[in-house]
């Protein structure tokens, strides 16, 4: 077959012999040598760019005057700040300060003066206060004095009464009465007269016979004026009060003093209390007067019937010997 592939055709023209080629010699280039800047790359530019020159600007050394203007100025610009910084530091110290201060002093004033305050409104109403106790206190004192007058001369009146029927019902107390009249005697050994209420003669008789009389040196003597129960033992240089008021009289002695001391009080209580209503009646008081009368509280006739029986009670007479007034216990003989 005479026809060919085309492709083979130009295989076997690019396919040469070693023999055809020929080598020339390359060297290397001479690093050491200065590149010229001046080749342009195929842009047509140079590889490297050259920087711009820089012109270094002389600056001219600052002279003593300007020196001197920046210090200043430094130095005053420090001063004010360093002003302005201790003016506000200083500011809120002394604002803390005065606040404290301010408030401890006005504190302690405070309370001073509320002290003061609290103490005067305190005085001012303890002395409202107490007169207004006083108030109070003055009537209940008048309306207790009257009870205690009261009670006391009831209870000397129920005394004398049961010391009364005592001697109704049993007469022989007057035995007791004659032996302690003897006893108190300074002299035993003496002639002794005895008055006696008639009755108290007759059982005086019936316990002591004539024979026992004229041996005791005893001489009865009846005297109706006495009551029943009363002695009176008289001798030469003596006499003995034995009577029933004076025995009672003596045993009532201290109830009498009390008795008379509760008066006295009772008249300078109302006499305070109306000097107190006119004092009032002048010049108001701004204090309440309590709602309070005595005089309603007692009955007119309870205090009519006290006044009567107090001035019933009276020591008795002893037929002119004040001096020969007599314990119930121990009677006091008096000799001339």
């Amino acid at each position: 077959m005479s026809s060919s592939n085309p492709s083979d055709n130009k295989l076997s023209k690019k396919i040469v012999s070693d023999s055809d080629i020929e080598f020339s010699h390359w060297a290397l280039p001479d690093v050491t040598e200065a590149e010229d800047d001046s080749i342009s790359n195929v842009f047509g530019r140079s590889n490297h760019q050259q920087p711009k020159p820089t012109t270094v600007e002389s600056v001219a050394p600052p002279t003593m005057a300007e020196i001197e203007n920046i210090r200043a100025q430094a130095e005053e610009e420090g001063f004010t700040e360093g002003q302005q910084r201790g003016y506000e530091q200083g500011l809120e110290k002394g604002r803390l300060q005065g606040l404290e201060q301010g408030h401890t002093e006005g504190l302690a004033q405070g309370h001073e003066q509320g002290l003061e305050s609290g103490l005067a409104q305190a005085k001012t109403l303890l002395s409202r206060f107490e007169a207004l106790l006083t108030q109070f206190e003055t009537p209940l004192q008048l309306l207790d004095g009257d009870i205690e007058l009261s009670l006391m001369t009831l209870s000397m009146t129920l005394a004398k009464s049961v010391i009364g029927h005592e001697l109704k019902t049993h007469p022989e107390q007057i035995l007791s009465a004659l032996r302690l009249g003897i006893e108190s005697l300074p002299i035993k050994d003496q002639p002794v007269t005895i008055r006696l209420h008639p009755d108290d003669a007759v059982l005086v008789e019936q316990l002591y016979t004539s024979a026992q009389l004229t041996r005791s040196k005893w001489e009865l003597e009846i005297d109706p004026s006495l009551s029943s129960g009363d002695c009176i033992l008289s001798s030469h240089r003596s006499l003995v009060d034995l009577t029933l008021a004076s025995r009672i009289d003596a045993v009532f002695e201290p109830l009498r003093d009390q008795h008379a001391h509760l008066t006295d009080k009772q008249r300078q209580l109302q006499e305070t209390i109306a000097t107190e209503n006119t004092a009032k009646q002048l010049a108001p008081s701004e204090i309440v007067e309590p709602e309070f009368n005595v005089e309603s509280e007692l009955d007119s006739q309870t205090v009519d019937s006290i006044s009567q029986q107090a001035e019933d009670i009276q020591p008795a007479s002893t037929n002119n010997h004040s001096d020969t007034g007599s314990d119930a216990k121990s009677p006091t003989s008096t000799t001339e």
